[in-house]
């Protein structure tokens, strides 16, 4: 199996090349409005969610905190590579370092706490001698 993932990267080579030399540098899409909300409103639940799941102390906080990080990484390109020059691009910068990307960092800690966790608890139940007191003081 990761095999096939490295040969889907290595096939995605010579299809960007194709769309840097092919895409025009500009373009109007007909739903763009609707693409912006729609993937906001998906942010939107995915935010809730960590939310829900972080209150909860649920373990699958690990997995929702993930795609929360990477979705806020994605608007924040997006945001600031379709932004018109001048007000809306500073703008767009704006959001993206003091909105978008510190909030993603809030996700990706969280997710990584959470695996931690996760981990520690699978090597106390693997070995069910340690003393999970020790490892406390550890971190």
């Amino acid at each position: 199996m990761p095999r096939l993932y490295l040969l889907f990267a290595i096939l995605l080579i010579p299809w960007t090349m194709y769309l840097g030399a092919t895409l025009p540098t500009h373009t109007v899409a007909h739903h763009y409005r609707a693409a912006w909300v729609g993937f906001d409103l998906v942010l939107l639940l995915v935010l809730a969610r960590i939310g829900w799941r972080a209150a909860r102390r649920d373990p699958h906080v690990v997995l929702t905190a993930t795609v929360g990080a990477t979705m806020l990484c994605i608007d924040a390109w997006f945001d600031v590579m379709t932004a018109p020059a001048g007000e809306g691009r500073t703008e767009s910068l704006l959001l993206a370092v003091l909105v978008e990307l510190p909030v993603a960092v809030l996700c990706a800690l969280l997710a990584r706490g959470g695996l931690l966790s996760l981990l520690a608890r699978a090597e106390q139940a693997a070995d069910p001698t340690a003393d999970p007191s020790a490892e406390q003081a550890g971190r």
